[in-house]
């Protein structure tokens, strides 16, 4: 794959219903080269780099070195279709990857108001983060990582602006075939425009969006955790209508067939997938 890269989930356990973990990811041979693909996904991530900085083009991601040396933070929570990441230099990096929802606990505004693209400049921690980070970066640690990072969402964390969004975002998770939006909405005696309003606001998706990505990640999930499982059997465990609406989502989602798409998969610790095919 593309560099070196070291996960670990929280320490603290309130914080793990809402942060997957933390993870650095390096790559330091002066010649290093490498591609990444990112699938959709419904987490959100704050991504630290030390002296690199990102760049769109085309729809393409690449990273060159800093014209200063400093740290740059980045934030993405709205991947509704296939990031390629493209890397000609040494790198470092350091990242937060939320839950569904989780990322809302750590924002003092709707999250909407932080995200006009897929990958967005982040500052809004800059001052801690400069006095928190280079350590890190300087003598990498797990464990250290884990306490240092714990101790900063504590420090920071607040309610979720509308909790009856995480009960919806439970259903979506634990049953993605039989959700239906307007009995949601029902259910929580809002109209359906409401639920649709604040899903925009909050989760940056609509909930169709959220639900068609939803079950895209659990087809990856199911992929990765089943030993003898055919791709019928994916497709029906990961709430799908058969396996043409399967091959046909996935293929919309990925640009790539089912079995294409398994054989590039790439999995780090259960709870982040990406192809680094070129």
């Amino acid at each position: 794959m593309a560099g070196t890269v070291s996960f670990i989930p929280p320490g603290e356990k309130s914080l793990l219903p809402f942060v997957k973990g933390y993870y650095y990811h390096f790559a330091k041979e002066s010649d290093f080269t490498g591609h990444l693909a990112f699938y959709q996904n419904v987490t959100s991530t704050i991504t630290v780099y030390r002296n690199t900085v990102m760049w769109e083009e085309d729809g393409k991601w690449y990273h060159q070195p800093a014209d200063q040396p400093a740290l740059y933070g980045y934030l993405a929570a709205k991947v509704n279709k296939v990031q390629e990441v493209y890397f000609a230099h040494p790198f470092e990096r350091i990242a937060l990857v939320f839950h569904p929802g989780g990322i809302n606990h750590l924002l003092p505004t709707p999250l909407s108001q932080w995200v006009p693209g897929t990958i967005n400049p982040f500052s809004h921690f800059q001052q801690e983060f400069n006095h928190l980070l280079p350590p890190l970066f300087d003598s990498f640690s797990l464990p250290e990582l884990q306490s240092v990072l714990d101790s900063f969402l504590l420090r920071h964390w607040q309610p979720f602006p509308v909790p009856h969004l995480l009960r919806v975002i439970e259903q979506m998770i634990s049953t993605p075939d039989t959700i239906k939006v307007g009995a949601l909405a029902q259910e929580l005696g809002i109209s359906r425009r409401t639920l649709l309003r604040q899903f925009q606001k909050h989760l940056v998706y609509s909930p169709e969006e959220y639900l068609s990505v939803i079950k895209f990640r659990k087809a990856l999930l199911n992929y990765q955790q089943a030993d003898e499982a055919t791709l019928v059997q994916i497709a029906h465990e990961s709430g799908y209508y058969d396996q043409a609406d399967f091959n046909h989502h996935l293929k919309e989602r990925s640009g790539l067939t089912p079995s294409q798409l398994f054989a590039q998969l790439r999995i780090m610790d259960d709870v982040l997938f990406w192809s680094d095919s070129q």
